[in-house]
Protein backbone atom coordinates (compact mmCIF):
# COMPACT_ATOMS: atom_id res chain seq x y z
CA UNK A 1 0.00 0.00 0.00
CA UNK A 2 1.36 3.57 -0.45
CA UNK A 3 1.39 5.47 2.32
CA UNK A 4 -1.34 7.38 1.43
CA UNK A 5 -3.73 5.00 1.36
CA UNK A 6 -2.12 3.22 4.59
CA UNK A 7 -3.35 7.10 6.05
CA UNK A 8 -6.22 6.66 4.77
CA UNK A 9 -7.38 3.08 6.19
CA UNK A 10 -5.71 4.02 9.27
CA UNK A 11 -7.84 6.95 9.67
CA UNK A 12 -11.25 4.23 8.81
CA UNK A 13 -9.78 1.78 10.93
CA UNK A 14 -9.47 4.57 14.43
CA UNK A 15 -13.08 5.71 14.02
CA UNK A 16 -14.10 1.92 14.42
CA UNK A 17 -14.98 0.55 17.47
CA UNK A 18 -11.88 -2.07 17.95
CA UNK A 19 -9.42 -2.24 20.51
CA UNK A 20 -5.92 -1.74 19.22
CA UNK A 21 -2.61 -0.85 20.87
CA UNK A 22 0.83 -0.06 19.97
CA UNK A 23 4.10 -1.41 21.26
CA UNK A 24 7.62 0.05 20.86
CA UNK A 25 11.35 -0.71 21.22
CA UNK A 26 13.73 2.15 21.87
CA UNK A 27 17.19 2.66 19.84
CA UNK A 28 19.27 0.97 22.62
CA UNK A 29 16.73 -1.53 22.90
CA UNK A 30 17.11 -2.59 19.32
CA UNK A 31 20.82 -2.11 19.46
CA UNK A 32 21.36 -4.12 21.95
CA UNK A 33 18.84 -7.11 21.18
CA UNK A 34 18.56 -6.72 17.94
CA UNK A 35 15.80 -5.86 15.52
CA UNK A 36 13.90 -9.44 15.80
CA UNK A 37 13.98 -9.76 19.34
CA UNK A 38 13.32 -5.70 19.94
CA UNK A 39 10.52 -6.21 17.77
CA UNK A 40 9.46 -9.15 19.60
CA UNK A 41 9.57 -6.81 22.71
CA UNK A 42 7.04 -3.98 21.13
CA UNK A 43 4.83 -7.16 20.56
CA UNK A 44 4.91 -7.86 24.01
CA UNK A 45 4.38 -4.72 24.97
CA UNK A 46 1.41 -4.28 22.70
CA UNK A 47 -0.11 -7.25 23.66
CA UNK A 48 0.02 -6.23 27.41
CA UNK A 49 -1.55 -2.81 26.42
CA UNK A 50 -4.14 -4.45 24.68
CA UNK A 51 -4.95 -7.11 27.22
CA UNK A 52 -5.70 -4.16 29.34
CA UNK A 53 -8.16 -2.44 27.20
CA UNK A 54 -9.93 -6.08 26.61
CA UNK A 55 -12.39 -8.04 28.82
CA UNK A 56 -11.34 -11.37 27.98
CA UNK A 57 -7.72 -13.45 27.83
CA UNK A 58 -5.67 -13.37 24.97
CA UNK A 59 -4.60 -17.15 23.31
CA UNK A 60 -3.67 -16.93 20.40
CA UNK A 61 -1.20 -14.19 18.05
CA UNK A 62 -0.94 -15.19 14.64
CA UNK A 63 3.14 -13.33 13.71
CA UNK A 64 3.85 -12.25 10.53
CA UNK A 65 6.64 -14.98 9.34
CA UNK A 66 7.97 -17.49 9.59
CA UNK A 67 9.43 -16.84 13.52
CA UNK A 68 7.44 -16.60 16.43
CA UNK A 69 9.08 -15.34 20.06
CA UNK A 70 9.71 -18.31 22.34
CA UNK A 71 7.65 -16.12 24.92
CA UNK A 72 7.21 -13.34 26.08
CA UNK A 73 9.11 -12.08 29.46
CA UNK A 74 6.18 -10.20 31.27
CA UNK A 75 2.82 -11.15 30.00
CA UNK A 76 1.47 -13.33 32.42
CA UNK A 77 -0.77 -16.20 30.43
CA UNK A 78 0.10 -19.22 28.05
CA UNK A 79 0.18 -17.69 24.50
CA UNK A 80 -0.21 -19.50 21.54
CA UNK A 81 1.93 -18.21 18.75
CA UNK A 82 1.02 -19.06 15.09
CA UNK A 83 3.59 -17.73 11.98
CA UNK A 84 2.06 -17.10 8.98
CA UNK A 85 4.43 -16.63 6.38
CA UNK A 86 2.96 -13.46 4.28
CA UNK A 87 1.02 -12.83 6.82
CA UNK A 88 0.03 -9.87 5.57
CA UNK A 89 -1.18 -10.56 2.50
CA UNK A 90 -3.09 -13.28 3.83
CA UNK A 91 -4.50 -12.44 7.06
CA UNK A 92 -6.84 -9.38 7.86
CA UNK A 93 -6.02 -9.04 11.08
CA UNK A 94 -2.22 -9.16 10.26
CA UNK A 95 -2.82 -6.77 7.49
CA UNK A 96 -4.45 -4.57 10.49
CA UNK A 97 -1.60 -4.63 12.43
CA UNK A 98 0.97 -4.01 9.67
CA UNK A 99 -1.15 -0.82 8.84
CA UNK A 100 -1.16 0.46 12.70
CA UNK A 101 2.03 -0.24 12.70
CA UNK A 102 3.59 1.55 9.57
CA UNK A 103 1.41 4.24 10.13
CA UNK A 104 2.33 4.84 13.87
CA UNK A 105 6.47 4.71 12.75
CA UNK A 106 5.48 6.95 9.82
CA UNK A 107 3.45 9.61 11.98
CA UNK A 108 6.40 9.58 14.35
CA UNK A 109 9.49 9.95 11.97
CA UNK A 110 7.43 13.22 10.61
CA UNK A 111 7.55 14.72 14.48
CA UNK A 112 11.12 13.34 14.57
CA UNK A 113 11.48 15.35 11.29
CA UNK A 114 10.81 18.79 12.92
CA UNK A 115 13.13 18.43 15.03
CA UNK A 116 16.30 17.40 13.05
CA UNK A 117 15.00 17.92 9.36
CA UNK A 118 18.25 17.64 7.56
CA UNK A 119 17.41 14.15 7.98
CA UNK A 120 14.58 13.93 5.93
CA UNK A 121 12.65 11.50 8.38
CA UNK A 122 9.90 12.58 6.88
CA UNK A 123 10.06 11.09 3.68
CA UNK A 124 12.67 8.24 3.97
CA UNK A 125 10.77 7.32 7.40
CA UNK A 126 13.95 5.96 8.64
CA UNK A 127 15.19 4.19 5.77
CA UNK A 128 19.07 4.84 4.55
CA UNK A 129 18.02 6.84 1.34
CA UNK A 130 21.29 8.13 -0.19
CA UNK A 131 19.87 11.58 1.12
CA UNK A 132 20.08 10.29 4.30
CA UNK A 133 23.11 8.84 4.29
CA UNK A 134 24.62 12.33 3.08
CA UNK A 135 22.88 13.74 6.06
CA UNK A 136 24.62 11.38 8.31
CA UNK A 137 28.04 12.12 6.88
CA UNK A 138 27.73 15.72 6.70
CA UNK A 139 25.64 16.46 10.04
CA UNK A 140 26.44 12.83 11.79
CA UNK A 141 24.41 10.73 14.27
CA UNK A 142 21.73 12.25 16.26
CA UNK A 143 20.07 10.02 19.61
CA UNK A 144 17.74 8.59 17.53
CA UNK A 145 20.12 6.61 15.01
CA UNK A 146 20.85 2.99 15.38
CA UNK A 147 24.71 2.31 15.72
CA UNK A 148 24.59 -1.20 15.05
CA UNK A 149 22.61 -0.64 12.06
CA UNK A 150 24.55 -0.35 9.05
CA UNK A 151 26.09 2.29 7.51
CA UNK A 152 26.24 4.23 11.09
CA UNK A 153 28.24 0.93 12.57
CA UNK A 154 30.88 1.21 9.50
CA UNK A 155 30.25 5.41 9.58
CA UNK A 156 33.68 7.42 10.74
CA UNK A 157 32.75 10.44 12.19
Amino acid sequence: LTAKKRGLIYKDLSSLNIAMAIGQANVEEIDSLNILNASFLAMERAVISLQKKLSSNITTILVDGNTPPKKFQKFTGNINFIPVVGGDNISLSIATASIIAKQTRDLYMCQLHLSYPQYGFNKNKGYGTKAHRIALTECGITCHHRVSFAPIKTLKI
